[in-house]
């Protein structure tokens, strides 16, 4: 028998298969995918068709396709766009696959939140202790008691 709060929820799910810090990184990827792009926007044209390609007229929609596995329609020409859009490939394609692979991992057992071990954890966690009028007499030496 489980307790409500100890089941995780739908949002909380999709955020296991990785820790803080590698969220943090992939975000932060994304970010510097985007900042880049737009430092690109404002420096000369035939640098960002270096990196970006000249025929690519949506760079940022090409980066949002290829994190959720989209097919792109319009590749760069240049070599150096190309080169740069295949490694970011790749690595979505590293991420999502580890993603999948740790979703269907807890997809096959229950995961559910440890539970309160000590009344430390339960006044931590803001619990409401009720007791009967004489429970302190009857009870000296209850950990609760003490408190």
């Amino acid at each position: 028998m489980t307790c409500i709060d100890s089941i995780y929820s739908e949002y909380e799910k999709l955020l296991m298969p990785f820790d803080c810090f590698t969220w943090a990184l992939i975000t932060s990827t994304f970010v510097a995918s985007f900042l880049a792009i737009l430092i690109l926007y404002f420096v000369k044209r035939s640098i960002r068709d270096f990196v970006i390609g000249s025929n690519v007229m949506a760079p940022s929609l090409n980066v949002v396709q290829i994190f959720f596995g989209i097919s792109i329609t319009v590749l760069p020409k240049g070599n150096f766009a190309r080169y740069l859009t295949m490694l970011f490939i790749h690595f979505c394609l590293i991420i999502r696959t580890a993603w999948q692979g740790k979703m269907y991992e807890f997809m096959q057992k229950d995961v559910a939140k440890p539970e309160v071990q000590t009344v430390e954890e339960m006044i931590e966690q803001g619990f409401t202790f009720y007791m009967e009028e004489k429970f302190k007499r009857k009870n000296p030496e209850s950990e609760i008691t003490k408190r």
